[in-house]
C-alpha cells in the first residue's frame, strides 16, 4: 500500500483526505449554485385543454361579407360580418369535449356596443346560462356521448341595433373549462 502525504502548514495530511475534502466542497458549491437559481433551463411542454372550438361559421345569405377564424390551440375564435342596422344573424360554433368526463365551459364574447348577443346550446351542450356582461357557462357532455371527436354546437344570435352605423363588426370569443 502506497502512503502519500502532503505537507501543508507544517503538518502532514494524507492525500486521500485532501482529495475527499475537495470533492465534498465542490459538490456543495454545485448544489448551492442550483438552489440559488443561478443555473436555469427550459423544457418544451405543450398543454392542451379538453374543450376546444373546432369550427366557426356565419351561414351564407345572412350577411353580405363575413370572416371567421379559430386560434391554433382551439380556445379562441373570431367572427366578423358586414351588417346593416336592425338586422339579425347567427354565428354557429362547434365545441368539442375531448375528455371522457363531462365538463363546464365558460365562453367569453367580446363585442362592440350596438350588438346584442344570445347563446343557445344544441345537442350535447346544455344549461347555457349568462353569468356576466360578456360571459356564458354551459355543460358539455363527454365524448363518450357522441363518439371520439364528436362536437356539438352553440348558436350565437346577433341582433344589430337600429341606431348602429352599417359596417364591419367583429366578435372575439374564448373558451375555457370552468367550475359551475
Amino acid at each position: 500500500m502506497i502512503k502519500h502525504k502532503i505537507r501543508m502548514f507544517d503538518r502532514s495530511i494524507p492525500t486521500w483526505l485532501l482529495v475527499l475534502t475537495l470533492l465534498v466542497a465542490g459538490a456543495g458549491a454545485a448544489v448551492g449554485t442550483v438552489l440559488a437559481g443561478q443555473i436555469t433551463g427550459e423544457v418544451p411542454v405543450t398543454v392542451g385543454q379538453a374543450l376546444v372550438t373546432d369550427y366557426v361559421n356565419i351561414p351564407a345569405g345572412q350577411v353580405d361579407q363575413r370572416f371567421t377564424s379559430i386560434s391554433d390551440d382551439g380556445t379562441g375564435f373570431t367572427a366578423a360580418a358586414e351588417v346593416d342596422t336592425g338586422m339579425d344573424y347567427t354565428i354557429t360554433v362547434g365545441i368539442e369535449n375531448n375528455s371522457d368526463e363531462d365538463a363546464v365551459a365558460e365562453l367569453t364574447l367580446i363585442y362592440p356596443d350596438g350588438l346584442t348577443l344570445d347563446v343557445v346550446g344544441m345537442g350535447q351542450i346544455t344549461k347555457v346560462t349568462r353569468t356576466g356582461l360578456y360571459t356564458w357557462k354551459m355543460d358539455v357532455d363527454a365524448i363518450a356521448a357522441g363518439g371520439v371527436g364528436a362536437s356539438d354546437i352553440i348558436n350565437i344570435t346577433v341582433a344589430v341595433a337600429d341606431d348602429i352605423a352599417p359596417g364591419f363588426y367583429q366578435i372575439d370569443g374564448t373558451l375555457k373549462q370552468a367550475a359551475y
